[in-house]
């Protein structure tokens, strides 16, 4: 256990903001990952029942108000993850 009663993460490297880089990098990709499988699922039980013709969705081109919400979305998520590692980097330094 660590000092905050959490079971104590494995180390690997002498670095523990290397170690934290790589825990970090290996749950986003198991998400990436999940979230892939889910969404190729999707888009099969789709076609399946004719809702949605293959390869609509790689064709598929939003309007100007559709790119910007999924921009503002975007930009949103990016700041939140940066937000977290700068406080991360922050605290080390």
């Amino acid at each position: 256990m660590d000092t905050n009663g959490s079971p104590a993460r494995p180390t690997f490297f002498q670095d523990p903001g290397v170690d934290w880089c790589w825990a970090t990098i290996v749950a986003l990709s198991a998400e990436v990952v999940a979230l892939r499988e889910r969404s190729e699922t999707l888009e099969r039980l789709l076609e399946r029942k004719g809702v949605l013709l293959a390869g609509e969705i790689d064709s598929y081109e939003m309007d100007a108000t559709e790119a910007e919400a999924r921009r503002g979305r975007r930009d949103a998520f990016t700041g939140r993850v940066f937000y977290i590692l700068d406080r991360e980097f922050d605290a080390l330094g």
